[in-house]
């Protein structure tokens, strides 16, 4: 834009037409995933960059209590999102060739905090009511 007023209306119009783009690239084995959180999709690419496939639509993320977070389990080399409703988490597993959702558990606390997968377990932190230190460090195995 060559003035003021025309780049308040670009960056007007920017922010209405472009939803910011919140990906994410993990390496899962042999491949590399570019999660893309805005639209709920992801691609597929060797470890040389080479496009394998995609856009591929993580199936059931058009739900407005999906967290847009996605966990990867660097052990096992699976990856994860979650739901949140009413309190309740919801970890679900990716099917990487179909985008599919697998519903794994559902966390032992209400709203879990600061998740993370690592080796088939759930980790989080959770409130117990209370005065003083009131965090508490959980672990849920996930069965596959």
């Amino acid at each position: 834009p060559d003035g003021n007023e025309n780049m308040v209306d670009w960056l007007w119009v920017n922010k209405i037409l472009y939803k910011p783009n919140s990906s994410v690239l993990y390496k899962l084995g042999d491949t590399l995933t570019i999660f893309n959180t805005t639209n709920g999709t992801f691609n597929l690419y060797d470890l040389n960059g080479k496009f394998i496939s995609g856009p591929i639509s993580i199936q059931e993320t058009l739900n407005k209590d999906w967290t847009k977070e996605i966990y990867i389990d660097q052990i096992a080399h699976k990856p994860y999102t979650s739901f949140l409703k009413n309190g309740k988490f919801s970890l679900y597993r990716i099917d990487l060739p179909t985008g599919e959702l697998t519903s794994i558990l559902i966390a032992s606390h209400a709203f879990p905090q600061k998740a993370r997968v690592h080796h088939d377990f759930l980790f989080y932190i959770y409130d117990l009511p209370g005065i003083g230190d009131n965090k508490h460090l959980f672990r849920q195995k996930i069965n596959n």
